[in-house]
């Protein structure tokens, strides 16, 4: 397992909660630490020694075609009675900082449907590898490539690097080759 899905729970607290996660805004960053939050509540319950041992423990991170967003909320209201239906794009946020931290690392197919954390190739370009995204971005702006075309394989390249954990310079060609397969069996 890579060190930061073995993290301690204050361990990764100290690292979420420094640059370069911290939201922009004060408001962002306040939703964005109630998200780490709550979702670090979640996964902890779970049964396993590591993030990512939960994550799998918990289902989500598995079937796109199911919110998981349902699940910590479900936990949350039986443990404290508060409903907390509200907070679905926070927990979005919540995850979404755990995903572009390494901290834990969901299926493919789980990270190509719709009920996914939202904004994945966004954080990634801005926490994990600025600098390959730009490039990336650069050589896409330089080549006669449609923005529809870039946002998509954009998406694509940060969720390689989900997966996998790494950077833009670390993705293989069988990397590419695997996720089309995966694309080909979610995206109908």
């Amino acid at each position: 397992m890579w060190l930061p899905t073995r993290l301690a729970r204050p361990g990764l607290l100290q690292r979420l909660h420094a640059a370069p996660f911290v939201a922009d805004t004060e408001s962002g960053e306040e939703n964005r630490r109630r998200g780490v939050r709550f979702v670090l509540d979640w996964l902890q319950a779970q049964p396993g020694d590591t993030w990512q041992q939960r994550l799998l423990a918990s289902g989500a991170g598995q079937d796109g075609r199911t919110d998981w967003r349902t699940m910590p909320i479900r936990r949350r209201k039986a443990t404290t009675g508060f409903d907390c239906r509200f907070d679905t794009a926070v927990l979005g946020t919540g995850l979404l900082t755990r995903i572009c931290a390494d901290v834990m690392r969901p299926e493919p197919a789980w990270l190509l449907t719709p009920a996914t954390p939202k904004r994945l190739a966004a954080e990634m370009a801005r926490t994990r590898d600025p600098a390959g995204f730009a490039e990336l971005t650069a050589l896409c702006q330089a080549n006669p490539v449609g923005e529809s075309t870039t946002r998509v394989a954009l998406h694509r390249v940060a969720v390689i690097m989900a997966v996998k954990g790494g950077g833009v310079a670390d993705i293989t060609v069988g990397d590419c080759l695997q996720l089309l397969d995966v694309a080909a069996d979610v995206c109908t």
